[in-house]
């Protein structure tokens, strides 16, 4: 990650980054991991909880919703 020692250049990570990255960036200056997850609010978890819950009923159902072409 020379990006980030170069310039005005920044980094953001929250703290579901792997532990690795913490213990190598966390001395740099412009590396900055805020105290939150950001992804896992509680209303990312509620519609997380509700797509699982009707993926789960639609499989039971013969029902596919979400599929994936591949």
């Amino acid at each position: 990650m020379a990006w980030i020692k170069r310039g005005n250049n920044f980094a953001i990570f929250d703290y579901s980054v792997s532990e690795d990255y913490y213990k190598n960036l966390r001395h740099l200056k412009r590396v900055i991991f805020p105290k939150v997850i950001a992804g896992m609010t509680l209303e990312a978890t509620q519609r997380l909880s509700v797509t699982v819950i009707e993926n789960i009923k639609s499989y039971l159902t013969h029902k596919p919703i979400n599929v994936l072409n591949i």
